[in-house]
């Protein structure tokens, strides 16, 4: 079966494969078509169940990289404030010395 998919670079067994590649290519469309068509339907309904669920299809699932983050005395979801709670925890201010004399 694999060997009959190959296309060689022959003239003559391209022209005996071209009928293939052109049945494949109208069934991948056909396909393609056929799940927009599908899709179309689906959203033209007006009915409120189908609307929350084409919303739910198409909402963007995105997932927060850095969960909230505790610092000493409360939790922070902002970028601003998770930075500062890393900066603070990865930094610390260096310890304070006497100058030598």
């Amino acid at each position: 079966m694999r060997k009959q998919r190959n296309i060689s670079s022959s003239d003559s067994s391209y022209d005996s494969k071209l009928p293939y590649l052109q049945a494949k290519n109208s069934y991948f469309l056909a396909i393609k078509q056929a799940k927009r068509d599908h899709w179309n339907q689906f959203l033209e309904k007006e009915d409120p169940k189908s609307i929350f669920k084409a919303m739910s299809y198409t909402k963007d699932k995105r997932v927060e990289r850095i969960p909230p983050i505790q610092s000493t005395t409360t939790l922070h979801d902002s970028f601003q404030g998770k930075a500062n709670t890393f900066r603070t925890t990865l930094f610390p201010t260096p310890p304070v010395t006497p100058k030598p004399i």
